[in-house]
């Protein structure tokens, strides 16, 4: 018998990995972050981990590698379902959606610095469909979107002052919003 090193591998532990990682999320076990996301004052709530958050965008990274001790994000102006769509592919590297929903999807994902979430959606995107033809559904990427507070307040009032935000385009017809960041974190 030799002494030698032997590689054990598993072809589905990453497959299991995230399955498991996602029953947990949709149960609320052992979720260290939640994600507010507001539109059009209905504010719906999304339980989550911040390591799977991080690691699928750019733009969770930085903030949540920058802010350590947040446990809410506030997401104005996003539309709930798009970002559920987001937290699947997040967990699971895939999605279905309708054709008509990938400029929603992919203007998400370029908010959020998804880049292979955009990439996806870029594949299924007609070869001879233009950036302006993108861009009135909603989908421009040369305008600056994100806004980031970092000031802890309440989540209320953010809502309130939501209003003098800067409209960047239209998703299905409602305004698309700059990000708006709020960072709370638990009372002591």
């Amino acid at each position: 018998m030799s002494d030698g090193l032997v590689q054990l591998q598993s072809s589905s532990h990453h497959k299991n990995l995230l399955n498991a990682m996602w029953k947990l999320r949709t149960m609320g076990n052992l979720c260290d972050i939640t994600v507010q996301v507001d539109f059009q004052e209905e504010l719906e709530e999304f339980e989550a981990h911040r390591v799977v958050l991080a690691a699928s965008s750019g733009y969770f990274e930085s903030h949540l590698l920058a802010n350590d001790q947040v446990k809410k994000i506030f997401l104005c102006d996003f539309l709930p379902h798009a970002f559920e769509k987001f937290l699947e592919y997040a967990y699971f590297g895939k999605i279905e959606v309708e054709k008509s929903y990938i400029s929603t999807v992919l203007q998400m994902a370029k908010l959020l610095k998804c880049q292979d979430l955009v990439d996806a959606c870029e594949a299924e995107i007609p070869s001879g469909v233009s950036d302006e033809t993108l861009q009135k559904d909603g989908v421009d990427s040369n305008t600056p979107k994100t806004e980031v507070k970092t000031k802890q307040e309440p989540v209320k009032r953010a809502m309130k002052r939501k209003k003098s935000l800067k409209v960047v385009g239209n998703i299905r017809d409602a305004p698309v919003y700059t990000i708006q960041v709020i960072y709370t974190n638990p009372e002591p």
